[in-house]
């Protein structure tokens, strides 16, 4: 595929998630208001868009990268993203390292082992290419960099834990936790998943096919369309502070984009 029917592949994707996460914040609010969705009720209706979103999400981040790095230099952050997310996740659901221990229901899909869904390591990888293209836009040292990318990341699970542990709870904690229930712990594992994908991911191009920021505006939507899908769904669970904390969160990156883009 061109550089061209990447972008439009990584549009539409987008497109659709978009739809998804609009229909799965309509769904909360109706369920919130006593209406059940009719065709297979409920818990079909909740994996049915939860698969959706971590699959519609990952083909617009895929395709994003694969326009503007190339897949020489897509591939080894799409095998590294899944392996070391996929690794944490299964070291979490047994051990409780590095996050804690958790559990998954039954609403995210199949699961690998019993204990991960599959669409999960996928939905890392979404998360993984805007942070990673984030961090590397801000012009900053390699280790501040690795840092950048990492806290970026961490950022990302400020709104979803909240709203992915209330209403029908897609992960349920052992133990507890300061923040809506969740351990603080879970931060450091998101931490340091960030830098080891970080740190072994080799430097490559920031963009093929073009010149300019422009290629920072897709991993920009990727990024900002699922955190702001689950900081709105934090919200309709009654949980908005979640979704202040991740805006106010979001300030020093804007402040450090805003210092590169004038350098």
């Amino acid at each position: 595929m061109s550089h061209e029917q990447l972008v439009r592949a990584s549009l539409a994707s987008l497109a659709i998630n978009v739809v998804v996460c609009a229909s799965s914040l309509l769904g909360a609010a109706a369920t919130q208001a006593g209406i059940v969705p009719p065709m297979g009720g409920l818990p079909f209706w909740i994996t049915a868009l939860g698969v959706g979103n971590c699959l519609t999400a990952f083909a617009a981040a895929l395709f994003d990268s694969l326009a503007h790095r190339g897949a020489r230099a897509t591939a080894p952050v799409l095998a590294l993203s899944i392996a070391v997310g996929l690794t944490m996740e299964i070291l979490g659901t047994t051990v409780g390292l590095p996050f804690g221990r958790y559990e998954y229901s039954e609403f995210l899909g199949p699961k690998l082992l019993g204990r991960v869904p599959l669409v999960l390591p996928l939905a890392w990888f979404s998360l993984i290419h805007p942070s990673l293209t984030w961090a590397a836009a801000l012009r900053l040292p390699r280790w501040a960099t690795v840092v950048a990318g990492a806290y970026i990341l961490l950022l990302a699970d400020v709104p979803m834990d909240p709203a992915m542990t209330a209403g029908f709870s897609c992960w349920t904690w052992r133990a507890p936790g300061a923040y809506y229930g969740m351990p603080l712990t879970n931060w450091l594992g998101w931490f340091v998943t960030g830098c080891l994908v970080a740190v072994l991911v080799p430097r490559a191009p920031p963009e093929r096919g073009g010149r300019g920021w422009h290629w920072l505006l897709l991993p920009s939507l990727i990024y900002l369309v699922q955190c702001g899908f689950m900081a709105g769904l934090a919200a309709a669970y009654g949980r908005p502070g979640a979704a202040l904390a991740w805006l106010v969160g979001l300030v020093p990156v804007g402040l450090l984009g805003l210092r590169a883009r004038a350098r």
